[in-house]
């Protein structure tokens, strides 16, 4: 488990770096089943755990908060395309 340190505050603008808000613990994720359930649509042609729209959305998020972090203001979604 992550140091509180390293979590994730809650609040505009809040990062680990600048402090403030609500920490929020970091939840640990389960990699070998989201693996096995790729393997499985692969496998039988079922529909995947993430869709590509799904995929695309989280890098959309990611990219927000990277700009955001590097220029250190809110970056709405439809910048980090």
């Amino acid at each position: 488990m992550e140091p509180e340190a390293a979590w994730g505050r809650l609040g505009a603008g809040e990062s680990p770096l600048t402090g403030g808000g609500e920490p929020v613990r970091t939840l640990p994720g389960d990699y070998p089943a989201y693996y096995a359930a790729i393997a499985e649509a692969l496998r039988t042609g079922g529909r995947p755990p993430v869709t590509a729209l799904e995929a695309a959305a989280a890098l959309r998020v990611l990219e927000a908060a990277r700009l955001s972090a590097a220029e250190g203001r809110t970056v709405v979604l439809e910048e980090a395309r």
